[in-house]
């Protein structure tokens, strides 16, 4: 017998003896003083845990984001996990958001969007990804730093190397100056359109994976016409592809 199957024997049949024992006889505190120092000279880690240490186990959430096979995972990303994490996780009973949208408020939302774009059409111009990443970075840092050489180069103009167009200058400057602000009042709008969205269909899918899961223990138990739901549904997890197996060498 091991070390520690031998700790775990000897603590179940002293803790069994105190509870009957010492009940009846109420002499617990005698037995405490006999398996107390037995059980202060183990290690640490073969120590047995007091009732208030051992926590309760916990329910069965979801992580959002998470498919894979895992000890204590399951292919659809349910854990059981504790009271120390920090992340949200979502259950299918959550329901994050509810807003609906009246006829009236979504074609004002709509014309106002689009006569939006009809003033600025011919202003902005949309770059290519590849583009982008070749541009500075608009930051306070990069305005400041403008600010300063627009200053230095109005008072020592003869320093401004021939080839910069400084007409040309000042108009992409004007321009900087007209639409920042409205950029500035658009990205909060536009970030909050992505939020929301992202709000009502994370609602959506995890409604979509509770439901996905029930079709799926109704296939096996061979409820009529649940195959072919899970058969169709199931190709949004395709899973790892198995490996090719190696053929036999020959001898």
């Amino acid at each position: 017998m091991e070390f520690e199957d031998f700790h775990f024997v000897f603590f179940s049949c002293g803790l069994k003896y105190l509870i009957t024992n010492g009940r009846n006889t109420g002499n617990s505190g005698f037995y405490v003083s006999i398996l107390k120092p037995i059980f202060g000279k183990l290690p640490l880690q073969m120590r047995p845990l007091s009732a208030k240490s051992i926590p309760l186990p916990e329910p069965l959430r979801w992580i959002q984001n998470w498919f894979g096979t895992t000890p204590g995972r399951d292919n659809m990303g349910w854990l059981r996990i504790n009271h120390n994490t920090k992340p949200h996780y979502i259950m299918a009973s959550d329901n994050r958001i509810s807003i609906e949208i009246n006829p009236e408020k979504k074609e004002a939302s709509v014309d106002a969007v689009e006569a939006l774009k009809e003033e600025l059409d011919g202003i902005i111009i949309n770059l290519t990804k590849d583009e982008r990443t070749t541009l500075p970075k608009i930051a306070d840092k990069t305005l400041a730093f403008d600010e300063k050489c627009k200053a230095y180069m109005a008072s020592r103009p003869e320093l401004v190397p021939g080839f910069v167009d400084t007409v040309e200058l000042a108009k992409d400057r004007k321009l900087i100056a007209d639409l920042l602000p409205c950029l500035r009042d658009l990205a909060p709008i536009c970030e909050g359109l992505e939020d929301t969205i992202s709000l009502a269909y994370t609602d959506v899918y995890v409604a979509d994976l509770a439901f996905h899961q029930s079709v799926k223990q109704a296939a096996k138990r061979g409820v009529a016409g649940t195959d072919t739901i899970y058969d169709d549904l199931k190709t949004r997890f395709p899973g790892r592809p198995k490996a090719d197996s190696e053929p036999t060498p020959k001898p």
